[in-house]
Parts: structure tokens; sequence; C-alpha cells
């Protein structure tokens, strides 16, 4: 069986994903995982941290996956549309490299699945999120 992460039940990674970034950040707020990085009902204490590792881990696999001449300057940059991607030339072959690419997704679908229990606040210069105050949020990996 292959190893599967949950937010509150939610599989938020695709199978086999255990991005090291985020595994740090849950030692960091007390997880304790097994050899095998497997925990169960771990309660996040900081949710901003959280979405930080997943937002590292999606930067450093697109960077990764698109490592080519061409550097992108952001993930959504298609003003190379017209050079040779893997599978050849043009914007539908472009989009669909990224529809492969669900880790571009995961923050989306991380706070989807926690929708009722965090708010953001904009009260910086960017948006952070909290957990709610009375509100629980818990991960597994197994």
């Amino acid at each position: 069986m292959s190893y599967r992460m949950y937010i509150n039940d939610y599989q938020c990674l695709g199978n086999n994903e255990c991005p090291e970034v985020l595994l740090n950040e849950l030692k960091r707020q007390g997880c304790k995982p097994d050899a095998d990085n497997c925990f169960e009902n771990f309660e996040i204490k900081e949710l901003q941290p959280i979405i930080e590792a997943l937002e590292k881990y999606i930067i450093d696999t697109n960077n990764y996956f698109f490592n080519r001449k061409y550097k992108p300057s952001s993930i959504a940059d298609f003003s190379n549309v017209f050079e040779e991607s893997k599978k050849g030339n043009g914007l539908t072959w472009k989009i669909e490299e990224y529809l492969e690419c669900g880790y571009l997704f995961i923050t989306v679908n991380f706070l989807k699945a926690i929708k009722d229990d965090y708010e953001e606040d904009y009260s910086k210069d960017r948006i952070t999120y909290k957990i709610k105050e009375g509100h629980h949020i818990y991960m597994s990996g197994y």
C-alpha cells in the first residue's frame, strides 16, 4: 500500500508524496513520526508555517520539473508557449504538462479541506493563515 498524507481525513498529497520540508515543519511543531514517517492524528499548532512548507515544496518541485534552458519567471508563465515542451510544441502541450503536475494545487486543496477551520489575516503585506479559535486541524501520514 502506498504512503498517504491526510488533513482532517482528506488526502492532501499524492500517493507516496512525503515532502521533507513538510515533515520537518511537523517535527518542529512536535510531531514524532516513526522510521517510515508514519504518524496519526497530529494536531497542527501553527497553520502558516505548514502553508509555507507546502509552498516551498511546490516551488522546489516546479523548479525540478521545469529544469531546462528556459526558466519561467513564475509558475504560470506561458511566455514560451511556442518553444518546444517535453512532448511537443504549442500551448496545448504546455497546458498538459501543467495539468500533469497536480502538485501545483496542493495548497489550494489543503485549504479547501480545512475551509471551516482557518481564517485569513490581511493585516500585513500578504495573507497569513491561522487556525480559528476553538477549531482543531489534524494531520496523519501512513
